[in-house]
């Protein structure tokens, strides 16, 4: 809506009645702040109307936590999402946010919604207050959509000092990962945003750990990509004998790769 002479007092009227009767109230929420987003008039009304329009916005929440077509509820999830992002509404109510997403059954779904609650907070402090919680949302989505939303979540935070503070817990989530293949994606996803960096050299120890979280095939591919990850001068002599010590078993493929390293 563009900066014009309008009768705020109706304008704010209208938007209670249809909020509080409408049947596409979900709708019209996101749709009046969509419009309203960045104008005098948005700070007004989240300055002098606040507790009404929070109140407004749980009785929101509560009706897209009963819509039952989850694709519905994700589409007006997403819309809402994004009509408040930078707003107090998603600050102060954040927590009840997430247990909507938490709501979504369908793990595509789910998946969509996570990626753009994600977007709305990244680079903000709300992402990193909320990180263990919303660490434990992802742990909700299964199978191949949990990949996609874990690179989400790992792109939001890559080169930050919130990847390095909360490296442990992300590893230790791969826990509760049934499939190995997607927890050797996400693994060498979560390796490839550190490559290269001093955050990689300062966990070694405990990524190399981390590798008796896989096995098989998958192990060895693991184990891999943590050796080429670390190049050069960087793979020196005392880690090369920690990792032998580690894993005895793959002292053959290590020695391959040292020398292709060598001739490289």
């Amino acid at each position: 809506m563009p900066e014009k002479e309008f009768d705020k007092n109706n304008l704010f009227d209208e938007f209670i009645d249809k909020v509080d009767d409408d049947r596409n109230k979900i709708g019209y929420f996101s749709y009046f702040f969509s419009n309203i987003k960045g104008t005098e008039f948005e700070t007004e009304l989240m300055t002098t109307k606040y507790s009404l329009i929070e109140a407004k916005f749980t009785n929101i929440l509560n009706a897209l936590n009963e819509i039952d077509d989850d694709t519905h509820k994700t589409d007006l999830f997403v819309n809402l999402i994004s009509s408040i992002k930078g707003t107090r509404l998603l600050e102060e109510n954040f927590t009840a946010i997430l247990n909507t997403l938490d709501k979504i059954d369908d793990d595509y779904d789910k998946r969509s919604a996570f990626s753009t609650l994600i977007y709305s907070i990244e680079g903000t402090r709300l992402l990193e207050e909320n990180f263990t919680a919303i660490l434990n949302s992802l742990d909700k989505i299964d199978g191949y959509e949990r990949k996609h939303a874990f690179s989400t979540l790992i792109y939001s935070i890559e080169g930050t000092c919130l990847l390095e503070e909360n490296f442990t817990a992300i590893l230790n989530s791969f826990d509760k990962i049934d499939d190995d293949t997607h927890k050797t994606d996400l693994f060498v996803n979560l390796i490839s945003s550190i490559k290269g960096t001093r955050l990689l050299e300062e966990k070694f120890t405990d990524i190399l750990n981390s590798l008796d979280k896989f096995s098989g095939e998958d192990k060895i591919y693991a184990f891999s990509y943590v050796i080429s990850a670390i190049k050069g001068r960087k793979l020196n002599k005392e880690k090369v004998t920690l990792i032998k010590e580690r894993f005895p078993e793959y002292t053959v493929e290590l020695e391959e790769m040292l020398k292709k390293e060598e001739n490289s």
